[in-house]
């Protein structure tokens, strides 16, 4: 499965591993280092992440990135 990030999620992805780096200097690419997982997991298991509907008639699912604690959200087109 190809797994797209939308510009907002692309901008946030940005915005937290600059913070780790600059914020975390024992972990500085944790958060780019956990990233990698959950989307390789998405690509070959896209049922994987917990289900809710984010809008009627929308199946949004999450996986929890557990290091950092992050979610990653996404949508199974």
């Amino acid at each position: 499965m190809k797994v797209e990030l939308a510009p907002r999620a692309l901008r946030e992805a940005e915005r937290c591993a600059r913070w780790w780096r600059e914020n975390r200097p024992a972990a500085r690419d944790l958060f780019e280092g956990e990233l990698r997982e959950p989307l390789d997991q998405i690509r070959t298991f896209p049922q994987l992440g917990s289900a809710y509907e984010a809008m009627p008639g929308r199946e949004h699912r999450r996986l929890l990135m557990p290091e950092t604690r992050y979610h990653v959200y996404y949508r199974v087109a």
